[in-house]
């Protein structure tokens, strides 16, 4: 049996964006069968990595990386040599870490996407597709959960209307455009159901 190969990924994203690095995140482990993987991420994006496997640890950090917690945590993690480091910020932490390969993001601001930058660092042939593992008896769960119209199949279209900062909030009715233009009888989700997503703070948003 081959020896587990450390993989330490750093990725301070919130949610909406830290999901679209599950495809690179399964893309990984599909080719790093040994992997052993040691995620860090906001703890509101954690519970969207529990399921996948070769993830040995989840370490949801909300505090500023210059701050006594991130002290504590990178003394930690420099006691593990990585095999490969992929920071997607990128931080501090990982210009004082021992890896044999890093993929980090330039220090320069810029607005790409991380799942852009990951697969553009980890040298892949085309960005990944977002992907989301989800375990057997949770996508029963959620089946359950939605299966709530008898009768009723078809294609789910998912919209979660609502955003922290009002300032990035699209307009409802634009939601209401996109979805009719999807759903209409020459739209690629014809004969799809609705699901609209969020928070108890968007529910305005969503009405």
């Amino acid at each position: 049996m081959s020896r587990p190969f450390p993989i330490l990924i750093v990725a301070l994203e919130e949610p909406k964006r830290a999901l679209a690095l599950g495809g690179v995140l399964a893309r990984l482990l599909q080719e790093v069968p040994n992997a052993a993987v040691t995620l860090i991420t906001r703890s509101d994006s954690a519970a969207l990595f529990a399921d996948f496997s070769h993830i040995e640890a989840i370490i949801p950090f909300d505090w500023a990386v210059v701050s006594m917690a991130g002290l504590k945590l990178w003394w930690q993690l420099r006691q593990r040599q990585w095999g490969l480091l992929l920071d997607t910020g990128p931080t501090l932490w990982s210009r004082f870490l021992n890896a044999k390969t890093r993929a980090i993001a330039p220090d320069q601001h810029t607005d790409e996407h991380p799942v852009i930058t990951a697969s553009r660092l980890l040298k892949l042939e085309k960005p990944e597709l977002p992907w989301l593992h989800v375990a057997e008896a949770r996508a029963v769960g959620a089946e359950f959960f939605l299966d709530d119209t008898p009768g009723e199949e078809g294609p789910l279209l998912a919209i979660a209307p609502g955003a922290r900062w009002q300032g990035a909030q699209w307009p409802a009715e634009r939601f209401s455009v996109l979805a009719t233009r999807l759903m209409n009888e020459d739209g690629p989700l014809k004969g799809a159901r609705l699901l609209i997503l969020g928070h108890e703070s968007d529910r305005e948003a969503a009405t």
